[in-house]
């Protein structure tokens, strides 16, 4: 096939990142993807117009850098204009559908983000211990660990909150 954008690649060239990503793409929405479940499945499309890549890059525009790649902002909804921007790993980790989203300070976001925003005060482990025991979100994030001395069956020291 020819092409005149010059992203596929040939004989010369290599193909770009963003060809790449758009190929990716297509092949991730396809019945006979290995992906199937993710994204087939649950009827994620790609719009008719990013079918043709050089509708998707006159969309997109390049990639901002090498760390990005392409994220869906509603994990729901399609490829598609409006829906889709360039993101890099960590934008794109607190979009998972999988994620634990609560309240924090007026804000919804993920456990990660509250934990971050509260400056990382205790360990990430003991944020997810604490709310699976009932904490609510502003102590499990903000109160510091306190070392309590005192003798256990091992004789060590004791945290205590």
């Amino acid at each position: 096939m020819v092409t005149k954008h010059g992203h596929a690649g040939g004989r010369q060239s290599r193909r770009t990142p963003e060809y790449g990503a758009w190929a990716n793409m297509l092949a991730r929405c396809k019945p006979d993807s290995p992906d199937r479940p993710i994204y087939y499945d649950r009827g994620i499309q790609v719009a008719e117009r990013w079918t043709r890549f050089e509708a998707f890059f006159a969309d997109m525009g390049p990639k901002p850098s090498a760390s990005h790649s392409i994220d869906r902002i509603d994990n729901d909804g399609n490829y598609e204009p409006g829906n889709c921007r360039w993101a890099v790993a960590i934008v794109q980790a607190n979009n998972k559908r999988n994620n634990f989203m609560v309240e924090y300070r007026g804000h919804r976001m993920t456990i990660h983000q509250a934990w971050r925003q509260a400056g990382e005060v205790v360990g990430f482990g003991t944020v997810n211990m604490r709310l699976r025991r009932g904490w609510p979100v502003v102590a499990a994030v903000e109160i510091e660990a306190v070392p309590v001395y005192g003798k256990r069956e091992t004789g060590s020291h004791v945290w205590a909150a």
